[in-house]
């Protein structure tokens, strides 16, 4: 995973990664008649000491 990959090189390789489903401002996605509106992501929780954390 590149996100995965550019978080470790930049010295953050401590990552937990869930498969989620939610949704954001989009509110869902119509597809014609079809509202989706728990579209999957993936959150990434990243624990940093405070002086990293900006």
């Amino acid at each position: 995973n590149v996100i995965l990959d550019e978080l470790n090189s930049a010295g953050f390789p401590a990552v937990t990664k869930y498969d989620v489903v939610g949704r954001g401002k989009q509110r869902g996605i119509n597809v014609g008649e079809i509202v989706y509106d728990e579209i999957p992501k993936e959150l990434l929780l990243i624990v940093v000491n405070d002086e990293d954390k900006y």
